[in-house]
């Protein structure tokens, strides 16, 4: 029986490892070998001490299928992902719910587009457009992440495919 770890039972990279169906990672030296993640690296990891690197994070992300691990190190550890942002909302759906949504989103995008479009004809942004611009500024960000959403979920359902 694996023992859970006191330090790391909030951390979501801990969290991720555990949830995962998998017995190669109930216990941290097999996921090390399994991921080829040092040991002691990963209980870092685990226990917060050190941050993980982007390709640790791919590597963790699809060995415990656990895409929102690549949300998390962007919205929280990485500065340019805190900047622009990078999202994934966990429990979107099945790939029909999720392309349903995706469609939705790019009919707003292009109302997003025409909006632009008409703020920037003159050549510049007047201070009564700017309320304007953040709006078309905010649809796209929402197609953004439908979109990241749409390709996860077509990811999924790809595999799934493959292991009839």
């Amino acid at each position: 029986m694996t023992r859970e770890s006191i330090l790391g039972k909030n951390n979501p990279f801990y969290k991720a490892r555990i949830a995962s169906n998998k017995d190669d990672f109930k216990n941290r030296r097999d996921t090390a070998e399994n991921i080829y993640i040092s040991r002691r690296r990963l209980e870092e990891i685990e226990t917060g001490k050190r941050e993980p690197y982007p390709d640790e994070i791919l590597i963790m992300a699809e060995a415990y299928d656990a895409p929102y691990l690549v949300e998390h190190y962007c919205n929280h550890i990485c500065k340019i992902g805190q900047k622009f942002g990078c999202k994934y909302v966990e429990n979107k759906g099945d790939a029909y719910k999720v392309t349903v949504m995706f469609i939705k989103s790019l009919k707003e995008a292009e109302q997003a587009k025409e909006n632009i479009l008409e703020i920037l004809s003159d050549g510049k942004i007047s201070k009564n457009e700017i309320s304007m611009l953040d709006e078309a500024i905010s649809k796209l960000n929402e197609t953004m992440t439908d979109i990241i959403n749409l390709k996860i979920a077509l990811e999924k359902e790809k595999i799934k495919g493959g292991k009839k």
